[in-house]
């Protein structure tokens, strides 16, 4: 998991657990090797069990192989999440005002000693939990505490930003130039970023 972009327009976050991606093609290539180069010392019914545990193995990657994006809006103040996987593609849209906050989820491997701690990252909504990816990754405390905190920041800098409220309440009054003067002032923006930056406010 990581973060593919964080500007004052967008917080994107992906994952797709590469690992499990890759073992899959392993066990199905290592097969047709074997076919290949034991095909006529090889009984018919032991290729059949090659070729059927092959079938298996990339079925249950595929339960496990899910690609994640979140992209969190920050001109629209929304959410917008997607799940692909081989069976199937999940999406949401969320609006900031639902979202509580983020949080970093830990699971307890069979280590006796506690040392197989795997961890994630997940949303409290007021729908109930939205975790950003399905499975726990181990190694990865670090990291989720970062995009963890991250989200947090973009949260309630958007829970409390009446700093964009007043540019759109301009733009909306007919004062379209004055809130692109404003915005130039208040962001950096050039002019073609600052028109941009209004329009995208005023959808």
């Amino acid at each position: 998991m990581k973060i593919k972009q964080s500007d004052s327009h967008k917080l994107v976050i992906a994952d797709f657990p590469i690992l499990i991606g890759v073992f899959g093609l392993i066990g199905p290539v290592c097969v047709a090797y074997g076919l290949a180069v034991e095909h006529n010392a090889m009984p018919l019914l032991a290729m059949c069990v090659f070729v059927l545990l092959a079938v298996v193995w990339v079925l249950l990657c595929g339960v496990f192989c899910k690609r994640s994006q979140f992209e969190f809006d920050l001109i629209r103040q929304q959410l917008v999440w997607n799940r692909w996987g081989l069976y199937g593609h999940k999406r949401g849209i969320v609006p900031f005002d639902q979202i509580q906050c983020a949080s970093v989820q830990s699971s307890t491997g069979s280590s006796a000693e506690g040392g197989g701690l795997s961890y994630r990252v997940a949303l409290s909504t007021t729908q109930g939990c939205l975790p950003l990816t399905d499975s726990y990754s181990q190694g990865e405390a670090k990291q989720c505490e970062r995009i963890r905190s991250t989200i947090n920041s973009v949260l309630q800098s958007n829970n409390a930003s009446e700093s964009e409220n007043d540019i759109l309440a301009l733009a909306a009054h007919g004062q379209k130039l004055a809130a692109i003067v404003l915005a130039r002032e208040r962001y950096g923006y050039d002019l073609t970023q600052a028109r941009q930056f209004v329009e995208e406010l005023l959808k």
